[in-house]
């Protein structure tokens, strides 16, 4: 239990870096896509979900670089976590064009072994204009849905 704890504490540093960086040459469905081949080669979990849900929290307010995308950040960290962890989740992205007013996106989660009411599973008013599925039962090419496929 502590070796995952420890494996998970450095993963919530390190991956925002790479991600970050390898989100200027890619698009997040292809960063998704990638997410999920790393995740066949992660050993499994054994923290719980509330568990990886507060470190994950923890690690997105200490945040600067990702400040104005923390829905991005906590929704693959989350997602990553609880795939190695083994339960099914799905991230959403969503985008709003509200009147006289600039877009706005969100990304959130859902699943099953989060309590209902965790903020990281509140769509806040959007719609999905995307989806990737990790985790339990998950093969490969039966999740992404978006305007790519």
């Amino acid at each position: 239990m502590i070796h995952d704890f420890l494996s998970v504490w450095m993963e919530l540093w390190v991956l925002p870096a790479r991600w970050g960086r390898r989100l200027r040459d890619v698009s997040v469905p292809v960063l998704l896509d990638e997410m999920q081949a790393e995740l066949a080669g992660a050993g499994p979990l054994s923290l719980s979900p509330r568990t990886i849900a507060r470190l994950v929290r923890r690690r997105v307010m200490w945040t600067i670089r990702w400040r104005r995308t923390r829905c991005l950040l906590s929704g693959m960290l989350v997602s990553y976590l609880l795939a190695r962890a083994g339960h099914e989740v799905t991230v959403y992205i969503g985008c709003d064009v509200p009147e006289n007013a600039a877009l706005m996106s969100h990304c959130w989660v859902s699943c099953a072994a989060l309590p209902a009411d965790d903020p990281m599973q509140s769509p806040q008013g959007m719609e999905p204009m995307y989806t990737k599925t990790f985790g339990a039962g998950i093969t490969e090419g039966s999740s992404g849905t978006g305007a790519e496929d």
